[in-house]
Protein backbone atom coordinates (compact mmCIF):
# COMPACT_ATOMS: atom_id res chain seq x y z
CA UNK A 1 0.00 0.00 0.00
CA UNK A 2 1.16 3.57 -1.17
CA UNK A 3 2.30 5.93 2.26
CA UNK A 4 1.98 9.64 1.91
CA UNK A 5 4.41 11.85 3.78
CA UNK A 6 2.92 11.25 7.31
CA UNK A 7 2.80 7.46 6.85
CA UNK A 8 -0.95 7.20 6.78
CA UNK A 9 -1.94 4.74 3.91
CA UNK A 10 -4.14 6.04 1.20
CA UNK A 11 -4.37 3.17 -1.16
CA UNK A 12 -3.27 3.31 -4.62
CA UNK A 13 -3.64 6.50 -6.65
CA UNK A 14 -4.28 7.97 -10.28
CA UNK A 15 -1.09 7.46 -12.07
CA UNK A 16 0.92 5.45 -9.54
CA UNK A 17 2.29 2.43 -10.91
CA UNK A 18 0.77 -1.01 -10.81
CA UNK A 19 0.83 -5.03 -10.63
CA UNK A 20 -1.63 -6.09 -13.75
CA UNK A 21 -4.04 -9.00 -12.92
CA UNK A 22 -2.68 -12.31 -14.54
CA UNK A 23 -5.33 -14.51 -15.54
CA UNK A 24 -5.26 -18.02 -14.11
CA UNK A 25 -4.97 -21.66 -16.13
CA UNK A 26 -8.78 -21.98 -15.25
CA UNK A 27 -9.70 -18.56 -16.36
CA UNK A 28 -7.70 -19.27 -19.46
CA UNK A 29 -9.82 -22.76 -20.38
CA UNK A 30 -12.92 -21.29 -19.28
CA UNK A 31 -12.64 -18.54 -21.99
CA UNK A 32 -10.92 -21.26 -24.61
CA UNK A 33 -10.91 -19.62 -28.34
CA UNK A 34 -12.20 -16.24 -26.91
CA UNK A 35 -9.28 -15.77 -24.71
CA UNK A 36 -6.94 -14.00 -27.25
CA UNK A 37 -9.11 -11.37 -28.00
CA UNK A 38 -10.13 -11.21 -24.07
CA UNK A 39 -6.90 -10.72 -23.05
CA UNK A 40 -6.67 -8.07 -25.83
CA UNK A 41 -9.17 -6.19 -24.31
CA UNK A 42 -7.94 -6.83 -20.85
CA UNK A 43 -4.52 -5.24 -21.89
CA UNK A 44 -6.16 -2.25 -23.46
CA UNK A 45 -8.11 -1.92 -20.16
CA UNK A 46 -4.67 -1.89 -18.37
CA UNK A 47 -2.79 0.82 -20.24
CA UNK A 48 -5.67 2.86 -21.33
CA UNK A 49 -8.58 1.75 -18.69
CA UNK A 50 -7.35 4.62 -16.14
CA UNK A 51 -6.08 7.26 -18.16
CA UNK A 52 -9.32 7.86 -20.33
CA UNK A 53 -11.60 7.72 -16.78
CA UNK A 54 -13.05 4.45 -17.44
CA UNK A 55 -11.64 2.38 -14.30
CA UNK A 56 -10.81 3.62 -10.98
CA UNK A 57 -7.18 3.90 -9.23
CA UNK A 58 -8.33 0.91 -7.20
CA UNK A 59 -9.72 -1.40 -10.04
CA UNK A 60 -6.56 -1.70 -12.12
CA UNK A 61 -4.65 -4.62 -10.51
CA UNK A 62 -7.88 -6.26 -10.50
CA UNK A 63 -9.37 -5.92 -13.71
CA UNK A 64 -9.40 -9.82 -15.03
CA UNK A 65 -11.41 -10.80 -11.26
CA UNK A 66 -13.80 -7.82 -10.85
CA UNK A 67 -14.47 -7.02 -14.34
CA UNK A 68 -13.65 -9.55 -16.86
CA UNK A 69 -14.25 -12.33 -15.24
CA UNK A 70 -17.46 -10.73 -13.66
CA UNK A 71 -18.56 -9.99 -16.80
CA UNK A 72 -18.50 -13.26 -17.98
CA UNK A 73 -20.89 -14.24 -15.37
CA UNK A 74 -23.53 -13.48 -17.93
CA UNK A 75 -22.29 -16.11 -20.72
CA UNK A 76 -24.89 -18.39 -19.93
CA UNK A 77 -27.89 -16.32 -19.99
CA UNK A 78 -27.44 -15.76 -23.46
CA UNK A 79 -29.17 -17.22 -26.40
CA UNK A 80 -28.27 -20.38 -27.51
CA UNK A 81 -29.66 -19.91 -31.25
CA UNK A 82 -27.08 -17.42 -33.25
CA UNK A 83 -28.39 -13.97 -35.08
CA UNK A 84 -29.98 -13.10 -31.59
CA UNK A 85 -29.76 -9.58 -30.84
CA UNK A 86 -28.09 -8.33 -27.51
CA UNK A 87 -28.20 -4.59 -26.27
CA UNK A 88 -26.04 -3.76 -23.33
CA UNK A 89 -27.06 -0.73 -21.80
CA UNK A 90 -24.90 2.28 -20.59
CA UNK A 91 -21.73 -0.07 -21.53
CA UNK A 92 -19.28 2.58 -20.26
CA UNK A 93 -16.03 0.59 -21.10
CA UNK A 94 -17.54 -2.60 -22.93
CA UNK A 95 -18.59 -4.38 -19.79
CA UNK A 96 -20.02 -6.86 -20.59
CA UNK A 97 -20.67 -5.92 -23.56
CA UNK A 98 -16.98 -6.70 -24.91
CA UNK A 99 -17.15 -9.52 -23.19
CA UNK A 100 -19.92 -10.96 -24.79
CA UNK A 101 -19.44 -10.31 -28.42
CA UNK A 102 -15.51 -12.11 -28.56
CA UNK A 103 -17.14 -15.11 -26.61
CA UNK A 104 -20.42 -15.38 -29.28
CA UNK A 105 -19.47 -13.86 -32.63
CA UNK A 106 -22.89 -15.69 -33.61
CA UNK A 107 -24.74 -12.74 -32.11
CA UNK A 108 -25.28 -9.47 -32.56
CA UNK A 109 -23.96 -7.11 -29.84
CA UNK A 110 -25.34 -3.49 -29.68
CA UNK A 111 -23.31 -1.39 -26.94
CA UNK A 112 -25.28 1.62 -26.11
CA UNK A 113 -23.18 4.24 -24.09
CA UNK A 114 -24.32 8.30 -24.21
CA UNK A 115 -20.96 9.42 -23.44
CA UNK A 116 -18.88 10.34 -26.33
CA UNK A 117 -15.23 9.57 -24.85
CA UNK A 118 -16.83 6.30 -23.78
CA UNK A 119 -18.19 5.74 -27.27
CA UNK A 120 -14.63 6.43 -29.08
CA UNK A 121 -12.96 4.44 -26.64
CA UNK A 122 -15.92 1.45 -27.60
CA UNK A 123 -14.68 2.39 -31.47
CA UNK A 124 -11.03 1.47 -30.88
CA UNK A 125 -11.83 -1.55 -28.81
CA UNK A 126 -13.77 -2.87 -31.63
CA UNK A 127 -11.37 -1.87 -34.46
CA UNK A 128 -8.51 -3.30 -32.19
CA UNK A 129 -10.34 -6.68 -31.50
CA UNK A 130 -12.01 -7.24 -35.14
CA UNK A 131 -15.29 -7.42 -33.56
CA UNK A 132 -17.47 -7.69 -36.75
CA UNK A 133 -20.65 -8.57 -34.94
CA UNK A 134 -20.99 -5.34 -33.10
CA UNK A 135 -23.11 -2.42 -33.34
CA UNK A 136 -22.53 0.99 -31.20
CA UNK A 137 -25.02 3.71 -30.30
CA UNK A 138 -23.90 6.52 -28.98
CA UNK A 139 -27.43 7.11 -26.97
CA UNK A 140 -29.56 6.27 -23.04
CA UNK A 141 -31.22 3.51 -23.29
CA UNK A 142 -34.31 5.55 -23.17
CA UNK A 143 -33.43 7.09 -26.24
CA UNK A 144 -33.68 3.99 -28.08
CA UNK A 145 -37.45 3.33 -27.44
CA UNK A 146 -39.30 2.16 -30.91
CA UNK A 147 -35.87 1.56 -32.66
CA UNK A 148 -35.91 -2.04 -32.44
CA UNK A 149 -36.09 -4.40 -29.54
CA UNK A 150 -33.41 -7.24 -28.21
CA UNK A 151 -33.52 -10.43 -27.41
CA UNK A 152 -31.74 -10.28 -24.13
CA UNK A 153 -30.87 -6.56 -22.72
CA UNK A 154 -27.80 -6.63 -20.56
CA UNK A 155 -26.72 -4.16 -18.06
CA UNK A 156 -23.48 -3.60 -15.60
CA UNK A 157 -23.91 -1.05 -12.53
CA UNK A 158 -26.13 1.16 -14.38
CA UNK A 159 -29.13 1.70 -11.85
CA UNK A 160 -31.10 -0.29 -9.38
CA UNK A 161 -33.23 -2.74 -10.29
CA UNK A 162 -36.43 -0.63 -10.09
CA UNK A 163 -34.69 2.11 -12.26
CA UNK A 164 -33.63 0.23 -14.70
CA UNK A 165 -37.04 -1.95 -14.94
CA UNK A 166 -38.01 1.39 -16.34
CA UNK A 167 -35.05 2.05 -18.41
CA UNK A 168 -35.27 -1.17 -20.33
CA UNK A 169 -38.49 -3.01 -20.59
CA UNK A 170 -39.16 -1.47 -23.48
CA UNK A 171 -36.46 -2.71 -25.44
CA UNK A 172 -36.90 -6.23 -24.59
CA UNK A 173 -37.79 -8.56 -27.24
CA UNK A 174 -41.24 -10.74 -26.98
CA UNK A 175 -39.70 -13.64 -25.39
CA UNK A 176 -36.67 -12.01 -24.26
CA UNK A 177 -34.84 -11.05 -21.10
CA UNK A 178 -33.24 -8.35 -19.16
CA UNK A 179 -30.30 -9.36 -17.63
CA UNK A 180 -28.12 -7.64 -14.98
CA UNK A 181 -25.15 -7.72 -13.41
CA UNK A 182 -25.36 -7.21 -9.66
CA UNK A 183 -23.61 -7.54 -5.87
CA UNK A 184 -24.73 -9.42 -2.80
CA UNK A 185 -27.57 -6.84 -2.60
CA UNK A 186 -28.86 -8.47 -5.54
CA UNK A 187 -32.16 -9.49 -3.13
CA UNK A 188 -32.88 -6.56 -1.16
CA UNK A 189 -32.92 -4.89 -5.25
CA UNK A 190 -35.11 -7.38 -6.25
CA UNK A 191 -37.43 -7.18 -3.34
CA UNK A 192 -37.60 -3.25 -3.56
CA UNK A 193 -38.02 -3.61 -7.38
CA UNK A 194 -41.30 -6.02 -7.05
CA UNK A 195 -43.83 -3.46 -7.84
CA UNK A 196 -42.07 -2.20 -10.64
CA UNK A 197 -41.49 -5.55 -11.96
CA UNK A 198 -45.01 -6.45 -11.60
CA UNK A 199 -46.41 -2.90 -13.53
CA UNK A 200 -44.09 -4.35 -16.28
CA UNK A 201 -45.48 -7.84 -16.22
CA UNK A 202 -41.54 -8.97 -15.55
CA UNK A 203 -40.46 -12.41 -13.16
CA UNK A 204 -36.75 -11.62 -11.46
CA UNK A 205 -35.07 -15.01 -10.84
CA UNK A 206 -31.56 -14.23 -9.00
CA UNK A 207 -28.53 -16.76 -9.94
CA UNK A 208 -25.56 -16.65 -7.48
CA UNK A 209 -22.34 -17.21 -10.31
CA UNK A 210 -19.40 -18.19 -8.52
CA UNK A 211 -16.26 -16.69 -9.41
CA UNK A 212 -12.79 -18.69 -10.97
CA UNK A 213 -10.86 -16.22 -9.92
CA UNK A 214 -12.42 -15.02 -6.37
CA UNK A 215 -14.18 -15.98 -3.01
CA UNK A 216 -17.11 -13.28 -3.78
CA UNK A 217 -19.74 -14.74 -5.98
CA UNK A 218 -21.61 -13.06 -8.93
CA UNK A 219 -25.30 -12.47 -8.91
CA UNK A 220 -27.29 -12.43 -12.24
CA UNK A 221 -30.64 -11.08 -12.15
CA UNK A 222 -33.11 -12.40 -15.23
CA UNK A 223 -35.84 -10.70 -15.74
CA UNK A 224 -38.38 -12.57 -18.05
CA UNK A 225 -42.01 -11.65 -19.76
CA UNK A 226 -44.73 -13.44 -16.80
CA UNK A 227 -46.93 -13.18 -20.27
Amino acid sequence: MSENPNGTGRGRQVGDPFVPEEPTQAVRDFFGPAFSDVAEYARMLEEEGELRGLLGPRDMERIWSRHIVNSAAVLDFMPRREGREVLDVGSGSGLPGIVIASCRPDLHVHLAEPMARRVEWLEDVVEGLGLDNVTIHQARAEELRGKGKADVVTARAVANMSKLVRMTSKLIAPGGTLVALKGRRAPIEVEEASAELRRHHLRAEIHEVPSIMEEESTYVVVCSRVR
